[in-house]
């Protein structure tokens, strides 16, 4: 009885939190929601604006609102603006008279993906060639927002801070040695040279073909970021590249010297020049507007055409099930495409692709109800940062491919891995485990015994079955021999520049590019662009958010950097049947 009422009451505070917090959060919602209708009706757009844009770290492909930004304060949930949102606000901006310039300051902790920084660097580059000013300003900067800087007018820099210039670094974590001090070993089954996501678990370096693949794509990255930087700032291109090959940069006063910056000032200087493009007294205000005080203040005008053009995201990590920004569910993008397909107004389809790939069963799932879509309107894939494996084998089948130069992609091929526990069950742990089986292969997949070659046999017979699959759809849709495939694919990660070389990809571009053309498919002059999957609305959010999606907010923020080392771990845990999967988790910096 005693253990009851323990439970009961702990269940019973349990309740009354949780009902405490959601009547909190519903509070904070109705205040957000309250707020922001004030909040439009006082953001004016002034006659001579500026807009404040200061990126986040790690910039996803839409608007995203999570718990762990839940303002206790304010009672707000707040978002950050995504890569979809930042480019609309550019564009609409370009055109606006009442926008003077953009004031860039960026964060020293700036970091994102290649392509997507690339595709924020030609829209900045659009909003200048437009006639508008930009102006940036850091304390210090790396690579990723220097890349962004060089579009400015005038890049400033903190005459405290610094610039590191000194190329690109891609790093592979490996955990041979200490799974082997856990007593645990990986059971590796692939088809492909080059399909090197085992590799961490069986070795403690790259392999060659590994390293001759990450060489490939960094140094063509690289290049191209220096083609970019170089043209922006009007610098030739080998001076930056002994520049970097060098570290030359090793003060602000070399960075000044050399013409990588313009000036060493502290923010209120800055604030000086601006007011002095402006013609501002000394002590005006700066009219400043967020990009969201922008975009909310001046809606992206909706075209009023009846038909439509649908925006179909495929973000993160594929698998049957779950939900998060990282995960790309095979059961909502079902659900998403029948509806797609159902509507008689949707004429054309953009689908944006962020994935390294996952699960080859929902990767094929998704792929057939692709292939039902494509029967009633075109197809045209824009690639992010990564559409990789998996990622590419739902690209493949569409009317035209569009990827940036820097995209990751190709790395046809799969993989599996079962454990072998049994050093870490029985030696370590002094765990067993015992059945009875009424066939041979009954037990096949048990984590605490090794497998019999006879069972190797089998699992990798699967392999070899999916991967002629993978092969045969992409000689198909994209009209290369199948003989000719195993030059190509073997898992190996191509850019979107060495992909449109051999075949992989149509045209480099980004998004917008990708709209233009299924403007031009269809003919049409007057639609309206609908974006799937649906966004939840606060409310939803609300109800609907778990435990664990919290619990992943606090690990990155307690992990730091390390929380990339934990999400490998966990991923790998996680990987069911037969995989469609990037060959490894880089990360370039």
């Amino acid at each position: 009885m005693k253990q009851f009422f323990k439970i009961f009451f702990a269940s019973s505070l349990g309740f009354i939190f949780g009902s405490f917090l959601v009547v909190l959060i519903g509070i904070g919602i109705i205040a957000s929601i309250a707020s922001g209708m004030e909040e439009d009706e006082k953001v004016k757009i002034e006659a001579a604006t500026i807009l404040h844009f200061k990126p986040g770290m790690g910039i996803k492909e839409r608007s995203v609102q999570d718990l762990s930004n839940f303002d206790f304060n304010t009672l707000e949930i707040k978002s950050q603006q995504g890569l979809a949102e930042i480019l609309s606000t550019l564009k609409q901006a370009s055109s606006d008279d009442r926008v003077k310039g953009l004031y860039l300051e960026l964060d020293p902790s700036f970091m994102a993906g290649y392509s997507t920084i690339k595709e924020i660097h030609a829209a900045l580059t659009s909003f200048h060639d437009s006639g508008k000013f930009i102006v940036a300003y850091s304390t210090m900067m790396a690579e990723g927002g220097y890349y962004l800087a060089s579009t400015a007018d005038e890049v400033h820099l903190n005459p405290s801070g610094g610039l590191i210039f000194n190329g690109l670094y891609a790093d592979v974590w490996f955990y041979k040695e200490a799974l082997d001090k856990l007593g645990v070993e990986f059971q590796v089954f692939k088809h492909g040279t080059f399909k090197s996501a085992v590799e961490p678990y069986l070795l403690n370096e790259m392999s060659a073909p590994n390293r001759l693949q990450v060489e490939r794509y960094v140094n063509s990255l690289f290049d191209t970021y220096l083609e970019d930087v170089a043209k922006s700032r009007k610098i030739e291109k080998e001076k930056l590249r002994a520049i970097s090959d060098g570290m030359l940069v090793r003060s602000v006063q070399d960075a000044k010297s050399m013409g990588m910056v313009d000036a060493l000032s502290y923010e209120d200087e800055v604030f000086a020049s601006l007011r002095k493009r402006l013609q501002l007294d000394e002590e005006a205000e700066l009219p400043f507007l967020t990009m969201g005080e922008y975009l909310g203040a001046n809606p992206v005008k909706k075209n009023i055409g009846k038909d439509k053009i649908a925006v179909l995201y495929a973000n993160g990590t594929i698998q049957e099930s779950g939900k998060g920004d990282d995960v790309l569910s095979s059961d909502q993008m079902l659900e998403a495409l029948r509806e797609i397909r159902k509507d008689n107004k949707i004429k054309a389809l953009v689908l944006r692709i962020n994935s390294p790939g996952g699960s080859a069963l929902a990767s094929d799932l998704i792929y057939r109800e692709l292939l039902l879509v494509k029967e009633k309107m075109p197809i045209i894939v824009s690639m992010g940062d990564v559409a990789a494996s998996g990622g590419y084998y739902i690209a493949a089948m569409a009317d035209t491919i569009v990827a940036h130069p820097n995209t990751i992609t190709g790395s046809i091929g799969v993989f599996g891995l079962i454990p072998n526990m049994k050093g870490l069950l029985n030696d370590k742990m002094g765990i067993y485990s015992d059945g009875v089986k009424t066939g041979q292969f009954s037990d096949l997949g048990r984590v605490d015994r090794e497998m019999t070659p006879a069972e190797r046999e089998i699992i990798q017979t699967y392999i070899e079955e999916t991967y002629s699959a993978f092969t045969g759809i992409v000689s198909r849709h994209r009209h290369i021999a199948l003989t000719a495939m195993d030059t190509i694919a073997e898992g190996r990660v191509w850019t979107g520049a060495d992909a449109k070389n051999i075949g992989l990809v149509d045209v480099l571009g980004g998004v917008n590019l990708a709209m233009e053309l299924a403007i031009e498919r269809t003919g049409m002059e007057e639609y309206r662009v609908v974006n799937y999957p649906k966004k939840e609305s606060p409310f939803d959010f609300l109800l609907s958010a778990k435990k664990a999606s919290i619990t992943e907010e606090l690990m990155k923020e307690e992990l730091g950097a390390e929380y990339v080392l934990f999400k490998q771990y966990k991923q790998a845990m996680q990987m069911k049947g037969i995989q469609m999967r990037l060959p490894f988790d880089i990360t370039v910096q």
